[in-house]
């Protein structure tokens, strides 16, 4: 009866509702990111003005990210997340009121990207709290299926409404998802994590109260007259103990000899995945560079080729606009499937080949595009460039989450950072050169930069490789540091800490210090 029960009950737990809210979330954004462009382009606008909507939004977003994370870390991260909404209302608000201004145009792209900014952090660093021992990477892997899927469902659905209803309806159709999202999203973490959360905070006002009857107990005890002279000595003896005791704490007192056989890090030899993950870091860096970037140029870009070359196809409202909207549809969809894929497995880790190969995949593509017109020859070709591009994006992910324990944050970070550049500055150069020579110029730009980024990948996986080698050697054995009896421990294999060697205070021995102490006390009494 309790497991039926629990079953009924699933899709109002915390889990389904933060999958549920990332889709609706990314469905709601791209509805922005296909109406806006479109609307703009109606307008007359440039290469170069579409191109800096997107330039506007991720520089913010790329500069203020670290501050959204720390807001959700500081404040309720449910709260944090509504206040999200707030921006991206406004965002979508300010075009629906204002379709003709290309001033509100960007400051509506400067709101989506506060949105983002607080949106992303809270959700993501909630849902990673709150899944349990041993399911994070279903969770996340889950997590990156719905927000992929809602983002191909907003380029197909904001398309075909924008067609159909016009740019203000299907932006205000946008704003009700908002509105549910508002509502749907949990108002609190599972309880478990709250009985965490309670006993963690129970035990820190405990050891409060502890402390402060400490101090009432010491404020109550019988005070002495002492004459200044010895109150002095009383006072300059604790202080002496009291350094003493520190030291005792914060330092081993072992002999010279020993401290300069044993005063050395111990650095013990990377396993073969650790020493693989060393170079293929910078690998997705730069697949994250040239890829995911390349990418959006395309999302930005390639609606003057549409309009250029009248590639639509028969559905009401305008064919041009249907035929952008689904073939970002179809780009993302495949997109979804390879995080999909790749969240089952992880045959396809350290492996350079499929890094030349999805680098590859999109070159061919961004030619293809120059010269392919039929709108259904593109779709199958989106179709496959959108499983390279998911290659990218989750393959940078994964080589910086296996990074240093210690940075593993910085290196998630720089992976995150990366991404928002390169959505910043790419379509930008590519928005320049369209401008100055038309408006098939951004895919030749992507092909220049797909062919750098597969020689740069070539160039450091062989250094990367080189370096890495060297530093192995120069790394112990963890059996030969067992057999060694001059060396560290068993336990102490991986690093010995630096000890800092103090020698005797023999001028005044704590013990005479004591004693001395006690000696003046038994006169005054």
């Amino acid at each position: 009866m309790n497991k039926c029960l629990k079953i009924l009950l699933f899709p109002f737990s915390n889990l389904p509702r933060h999958l549920l809210v990332a889709f609706l979330y990314n469905t709601s954004c791209y509805f922005y990111w296909i109406v806006v462009p479109l609307l703009f382009n109606e307008q007359g606008a440039s290469a170069i003005q579409l191109a800096l909507l997107q330039t506007v939004c991720f520089l913010i977003y790329a500069s203020l990210a670290p501050f959204g994370g720390k807001l959700a870390d500081k404040l309720n991260p449910f709260i944090v997340l509504r206040l999200s909404m707030v921006f991206l209302t406004i965002g979508e608000v300010i075009v629906a009121i204002w379709p003709t201004s290309k001033i509100g145009f960007y400051f509506s792209a400067a709101f989506w990207a506060f949105s983002a900014l607080t949106f992303w952090p809270a959700a993501v660093g909630t849902i990673g709290k709150e899944a349990g021992i041993g399911h994070e990477a279903r969770d996340s892997g889950l997590f990156a299926v719905s927000w992929s899927f809602g983002k191909a469902i907003g380029y197909a659905a904001g398309g075909f409404l924008k067609s159909a209803l016009g740019a203000s309806t299907s932006l205000y159709i946008a704003i009700g998802i908002n509105v549910v999202i508002v509502i749907v999203y949990p108002y609190r973490h599972v309880k478990w994590l709250r009985e965490k959360i309670k006993k963690e905070k129970e035990e820190k006002k405990m050891l409060k109260n502890a402390v402060e009857m400490n101090k009432e107990k010491e404020a109550n005890d019988v005070k002495v007259n002492v004459s200044p002279s010895l109150q002095q000595e009383i006072e300059e003896s604790q202080m002496t103990k009291e350094q003493i005791n520190q030291e005792e704490k914060d330092d081993v007192v072992i002999p010279n000899e020993v401290v300069n056989e044993a005063n050395i890090k111990i650095k013990v030899k990377w396993n073969d995945k650790q020493l693989k993950n060393k170079t293929y870091i910078y690998l997705g860096y730069i697949m994250q560079l040239g890829l995911f970037g390349a990418s959006c140029v395309i999302t930005n870009q390639y609606i003057k080729i549409a309009d250029e070359k009248s590639i639509g196809i028969p559905m009401k409202g305008s064919p041009e606009d249907n035929f952008v909207s689904f073939n970002f549809f179809i780009m993302y969809f495949a997109q979804t499937i390879m995080f999909g894929i790749m969240s089952f497995t992880d045959k396809w880790t350290y492996h350079r080949s499929l890094c030349l190969l999805a680098q590859a995949i999109f070159l061919v593509f961004s030619l293809l595009l120059v010269v392919v017109f039929n709108p259904y020859v593109i779709f199958a070709m989106s179709f496959i460039a959108g499983l390279a591009a998911g290659f990218s994006y989750q393959t940078s992910t994964y080589y910086s989450l296996r990074a240093s324990e210690k940075s593993k944050s910085l290196f998630v970070g720089v992976s995150e950072s990366v991404a928002s550049m390169s959505n910043a500055i790419l379509p930008l150069i590519a928005g320049l050169l369209s401008n100055a020579f038309g408006v098939f110029a951004p895919m030749y730009f992507i092909v220049v930069v797909m062919l750098i980024t597969l020689t740069t990948t070539a160039i450091i996986y062989h250094i990367g490789y080189f370096i890495n080698n060297k530093r192995q050697a120069k790394r112990a054995e963890p059996t030969s540091l067992r057999e060694n009896n001059e060396g560290p421990s068993p336990i102490e294999t991986t690093k010995l800490e630096q000890v800092q060697v103090t020698e005797p205070n023999s001028e005044q021995p704590q013990q005479e210090i004591s004693e001395k102490l006690q000696e003046n006390t038994n006169e005054l009494l």
